[in-house]
């Protein structure tokens, strides 16, 4: 006859495992294959970045992006991340020089890995960007994912995809919250910062 184990045995042995302390790291991101009119980006690094502030008003931003004309664009790239923890986003915006922005990010919300689009309105009081859409993404990215942005006129239109894989739009046509001329860039946000 086998013995069955007391729960509060059980419960004292694993109480007694030392606890092993896992080293933060922030989120990383970056972009292979960016396609904006025929034009090379400028350097792209992921790293903490304020959106809603202008690099007038802010030196802690780290956003660095690719100047964009009025007009009509269509952004195609491949963002690669890692060490998304509880918290973290990255991802690309669009952020205008009247302090508007909108972006398509990842957002790590344990146990869901979600992409979303998120809008901040010139002086609005969303500093993280009102959520405007949002999807889980399935472990078949596996720390890649394919994202689009085209504007039309004062629309955009968001799209996201696995590598090969067909395009999905996410949400609708939206307004562009940044009135024209703009820049596009990389950024990643270490949740434990927010």
């Amino acid at each position: 006859m086998r013995r069955a184990i007391k729960p509060l045995v059980l419960a004292g042995v694993l109480l007694a495992a030392p606890l092993t302390a896992q080293e933060h790291q922030p989120p990383l991101a970056s972009v292979e294959a960016w396609s904006l009119l025929g034009a090379p980006p400028a350097p792209l690094q992921g790293g903490r970045a304020d959106l809603s502030r202008s690099h007038a008003r802010s030196q802690a931003t780290s956003f660095s992006g690719t100047p964009v004309p009025a007009g009509d664009f269509s952004l195609t790239t491949t963002l690669v991340y890692q060490n998304l923890a509880d918290g973290d986003v990255a991802g690309i915006a669009l952020r205008g020089s009247n302090g508007g922005w909108i972006s398509l990010q990842l957002e790590q919300i344990t146990p869901a890995l979600l992409i979303a689009v998120r809008s901040h309105v010139p002086d609005g009081i969303d500093a993280h960007g009102r959520l405007r859409a949002t999807t889980a993404v399935s472990g078949w990215h596996q720390g890649r994912v394919q994202l689009k942005i085209e504007r039309r006129g004062d629309t955009l239109q968001f799209s996201h995809a696995a590598e090969g894989g067909e395009w999905e739009r996410l949400g609708p046509v939206f307004a562009d919250p940044i009135g024209g001329v703009g820049e596009l860039g990389l950024f990643a946000v270490d949740g434990a910062e927010r």
